[in-house]
C-alpha cells in the first residue's frame, strides 16, 4: 500500500509539473505575439506619419510642377489611390506573410525544447 501511494504522489507532482509548464508556455507565446502586435502598431503610427508628410510634400511639389494647388493635390491623390489599388491586388502575399509570420510565432520552440529532439 504504501509502494502505491508513493507513485500516487509522484504523478500527482508530474502532472501538477506538467500543467505549470503548459501555462508558463501559453503566457511566454502569448506575451511575444502581444509584443508583436505593439511593434507592429508602432511601426503602422511612424508610417502613417511619414505617409502624411510625404503626401504633403509631394502634393506641394506637383502644385509647383502645375502651377495649380488643387491639381497638384489631385495629382498625389491618384499616386496614393494607383498605391492603394497595387496593395489591393496583392492582398494574398501580405496576408500570407503575417499569416507565416504569426504561426512562426505560435510555434518556435525554446531552447529546452529543441536540445530534446
Amino acid at each position: 500500500m504504501n509502494l502505491f501511494d508513493k507513485l500516487k504522489e509522484k504523478i500527482t507532482a508530474y502532472v501538477d509539473l506538467r500543467i505549470n509548464l503548459l501555462k508558463i508556455n501559453v503566457i511566454e507565446r502569448s506575451s511575444g505575439i502581444l509584443a508583436y502586435v505593439i511593434y507592429v502598431i508602432i511601426i503602422m503610427f511612424f508610417l502613417l506619419a511619414v505617409l502624411l508628410f510625404f503626401g504633403l510634400g509631394m502634393s506641394e511639389a506637383f502644385s509647383s510642377l502645375v502651377n495649380s494647388r488643387p491639381l497638384g493635390y489631385f495629382m498625389a491623390f491618384g499616386v496614393y489611390f494607383i498605391l492603394f489599388i497595387t496593395i489591393m491586388l496583392c492582398r494574398k502575399s501580405i496576408v500570407g506573410l503575417f499569416r507565416n509570420r504569426f504561426i512562426a510565432l505560435m510555434t518556435e520552440q525554446d531552447d529546452s525544447e529543441s536540445k530534446k529532439s
